[in-house]
């Protein structure tokens, strides 16, 4: 599948490319996928795919750094593919570009917390979708600055959080439906 996808899509043509957000959570999934493949001894022995995975990831995340939605969709977008540099560049450190890539995206989370979460918890995009997913982008983020050992990260992390899932409870009926 991997192969495939890699054939069927060269880096920057096509649909595939287009979307800074897309192809962050594309990066994420392949290096949970990764993760999970390689928790089993004989896949790592066997594996001549991981470096073309690992290639097709430094692709992907350097041209999201390159184009972060800085301009186009600068809320959720943003939010999205900085928390994929952060999560990617924390869970693969061997990759060259790692380290910048989890210090821009950290950087990035954090200048938007207040800017995207308001005093009362909402998204200042006043959607629910919006805030569902701004709080599991702050959750992932949290969980991360975490196993990064970050000092200052998590405690910024965990209130947003906090103010997010406050207000989604306020929102939602007794079965939790927002």
């Amino acid at each position: 599948q991997l192969d495939g996808w890699l054939r069927g899509n060269p880096p920057f043509v096509g649909v595939n490319w287009a979307s800074m957000l897309e192809i962050g959570f594309r990066a994420m999934s392949w290096t949970w996928a990764l993760h999970f493949i390689l928790g089993c001894e004989q896949t790592v022995s066997s594996s001549p795919w991981l470096l073309d995975l690992l290639v097709g990831l430094d692709r992907q995340l350097t041209h999201v750094e390159r184009h972060l939605s800085y301009y186009f969709s600068p809320n959720t977008h943003l939010t999205g593919e900085a928390l994929a540099l952060y999560v990617v560049g924390t869970a693969l450190p061997e990759l060259a570009a790692s380290s910048r890539w989890a210090r821009t995206g950290r950087r990035v989370l954090l200048d938007e917390l207040d800017r995207q979460i308001l005093a009362d918890g909402g998204h200042a995009e006043r959607s629910t979708h919006y805030q569902r997913y701004t709080l599991d982008f702050c959750l992932l983020a949290l969980l991360t600055a975490r196993r990064a050992g970050d000092l200052e990260a998590p405690r910024r992390f965990e209130e947003a959080a906090g103010r997010l899932a406050d207000f989604t409870l306020a929102m939602a009926d007794t079965r939790g439906q927002l």
